[in-house]
């Protein structure tokens, strides 16, 4: 248990609900920072030890009960007999996960006289003997970044970024139960269960995610980093095949995106929805297990203007969009007809921004991260921040320093040219300067405001949600009736047009006109 005098703060910590994490945010910021009791002690035995305890601010964390036991059971078998006694008991009486749901979660003797438990509801570690709470806020493990924002508010420090600390690289936990010893732990942890609300959830489908830009913006160099997670497959999507019909991708048929496909000729089209994914290249389904995919996507430059029919046949899917300045874009263009082929590319540009900004605008939830070449190819590490935390998944370090100090070298060879006077006027006659001010201070406040891009998932979060989609419902009903009004007044309008004498005038001269081409 930690204690804070100077902030009045006490942290109860209970085991495998991202403790360490807290701990080490608090111990880089709160000097006096200390430790009373164990580690993991019950709150109505630090109440004893500090007299003042209702003075202090009191919080601990929660987890999952069924996710809790398979991170525990993760963690003994990952460290062997180097434990404590309870787990030398755990590898002595269970080899398999099922043994140690059914002889270790019970109360256990691990040595004569001297019992111990897994299966302390975490409501044991925060009430008293009447079940009373004796903490002032219990954050959620599945919430861990916005939930630790709000303890850190609360005792009145700033936090930007949450490092996690000692997590655990495990599949699913519900792979690792069977019916039996699902309901072991629901009855065993029924408190939790009922208290927290918490449910035996089966491992997510994976999420459609789509990776955009103009030509040369990058989009590339982003798949190739984005498919180094062992838990995304981005696939590149042929260009020729998205010209016709719907681009559609269910992210529950893996299978489909590892079937041969013929090379279709250029000329014809996709004869059905397998047809326009190209097979991916054999290394990135090496050592990828299809179960533990969280995202599954293509990469292609096509869906920039055609972000709302991919979002509709892809419901949550979410956009990656990189942006890079036209005249940097257009350094690397070679078209054969500048007076043409030059000036459709740079109305392709724009084209692409104003349906990134329409699309953004027009979703209820955030769906879209943003990210600018520059900052991507030589801020990659910071970079990886905002894309981990739109993703919700770690990137190792070492993979994204490897990457980022590659990228500079494969830069630099690429060739480039100098911008001709009627390049540059083509560039001022088409660009759309406004959208990409808009696109580019939508840029900036990712950086400071992570609700831009992130979807909460707080009880506050979710009814601000809803506040924010009824006032979007309200003013689309309004839009629907002054439509509704504006068709009546134009079908009054027509009437009384019909009625008059010029309308009958009107209708004689076709009448005769008629006639006469009869004749």
């Amino acid at each position: 248990m930690l204690v804070s005098d100077s902030h009045k703060l006490v942290f109860v910590h209970i085991q495998k609900t991202g403790g360490v994490t807290v701990h080490e945010l608090l111990r880089q910021r709160i000097p006096d920072l200390r430790n009373i009791l164990a580690r993991h002690e019950f709150a109505r035995r630090g109440m004893a030890e500090l007299d003042d305890w209702d003075e202090y601010f009191k919080f601990a964390f929660a987890r999952n009960p069924w996710d809790r036991l398979v991170s525990w059971y993760t963690m003994i078998t990952t460290f062997d007999k180097a434990g404590n006694e309870l787990w030398r008991y755990v590898h002595d009486n269970s080899s398999t996960f099922e043994e140690f749901i059914h002889n270790c979660t019970d109360e256990v003797e691990i040595r004569k006289g001297v019992y111990y438990s897994f299966a302390y509801n975490q409501l044991d570690y925060v009430t008293d003997e009447h079940g009373d709470l004796l903490v002032d806020f219990i954050g959620r493990l599945e919430n861990l970044d916005e939930d630790i924002q709000e303890v850190f508010r609360r005792i009145g420090l700033e936090l930007e970024t949450v490092p996690h600390h000692n997590r655990s690289g495990h599949r699913h936990y519900s792979t690792f139960y069977t019916p039996d010893t699902e309901l072991i732990v629901r009855e065993r942890f029924k408190r939790d269960v009922e208290y927290f609300g918490y449910e035996f959830e089966s491992p997510r489908k994976p999420g459609a995610l789509f990776v955009c830009g103009c030509d040369r913006s990058g989009t590339t160099a982003l798949t190739d980093y984005l498919t180094r997670h062992p838990k995304i497959l981005v696939c590149q999507e042929s260009s020729e095949t998205t010209q016709q019909g719907e681009i559609t991708l269910n992210p529950s048929t893996f299978e489909r995106m590892l079937d041969p496909l013929p090379k279709e000729p250029r000329d014809s089209a996709p004869r059905t929805d397998k047809d326009r994914l190209i097979k991916p290249p054999a290394e990135l389904l090496a050592n990828r297990d299809p179960s533990r995919l969280q995202w599954i996507g293509a990469s292609n430059s096509d869906y920039l203007t055609r972000m709302e029919s991919v979002a509709g046949s892809n419901p949550g899917a979410r956009f990656i969009v990189m942006y890079r300045p036209i005249e940097e874009v257009a350094e690397s263009w070679e078209p054969e007809d500048a007076d043409d082929g030059f000036g459709r590319a740079v109305k392709t540009w724009s084209r692409g921004l104003q349906g990134t900004r329409r699309f953004i605008k027009d979703s209820l939830v955030p769906r879209v991260l943003l990210i600018s070449y520059h900052d991507f190819l030589y801020r990659t590490e910071t970079v990886a921040s905002l894309i981990s935390r739109f993703l919700e998944l770690e990137f190792d370090e070492n993979v994204t320093a490897e990457f980022s100090d590659g990228v500079p070298q494969s830069e630099r060879v690429r060739s480039r040219e100098s911008l001709g006077g009627e390049k540059r006027s083509l560039i001022q006659k088409h660009a759309d300067r406004a959208a990409e001010a808009w696109i580019l201070d939508r840029i900036e406040k990712q950086w400071v405001k992570p609700g831009l891009y992130i979807q909460r998932t707080s009880k506050s979060a979710l009814a601000a949600y809803l506040d924010e989609t009824e006032a979007k419902t309200w003013q689309l009903q309004q839009k629907v009736r002054e439509l509704k009004r504006d068709r009546v007044r134009r079908r009054r309008r027509l009437k009384q047009l019909q009625s008059s004498r010029t309308w009958r005038l009107l209708g004689r001269i076709s009448g005769i006109r008629t006639r006469i081409a009869g004749r």
